[in-house]
């Protein structure tokens, strides 16, 4: 009977290492596909292409949405730091305050102005910028 509890417990132990695994990567593609929207901004104001500056706005705050879930506890990787699961009602709203600042950068954009565009970009950095100091190491 201690054999098949202890057989038990890895398996469980190794699924939820695997289940973690795919969840790190899923929201490290997510962060990196975040930061290829924001590069693209400058060049797609100067080419008039505002349609995309919206989507990009709309994709980040989707993301921003669902980020908390990306964040199970026990879902450490280089990067991370255990406060973000000891506060995690700072995380989730920090998570919000990113989700604001790209609507406000998909509502820029619908109205053509790059000067707001580019307000709103600083906006949403300073949201990327303040969860990092507070939950992410380097």
């Amino acid at each position: 009977m201690k054999h098949l509890f202890l057989t038990a417990s890895i398996l469980a132990t190794c699924l939820a290492s695997a289940a973690h695994a795919g969840v790190i990567e899923n929201r490290k593609a997510k962060f990196k596909e975040n930061v290829a929207i924001l590069r693209a901004i400058q060049t797609q104001i100067g080419e008039g292409d505002f349609e995309a500056i919206a989507a990009g706005g709309r994709n980040i705050a989707d993301w921003a949405t669902k980020m908390p879930d990306f964040f199970p506890e026990g879902s450490e990787s280089a990067g991370t730091i255990d406060t973000i699961w000891l506060d995690f009602d700072d995380f989730r709203s920090k998570a919000t305050a990113n989700k604001q600042a790209a609507l406000q950068l998909e509502k820029a954009a619908g109205i053509k102005d790059a000067g707001r565009i580019m307000a709103a970009v600083q906006k949403l950095g300073r949201t990327c910028k303040s969860c990092h100091q507070s939950f992410k190491s380097n």
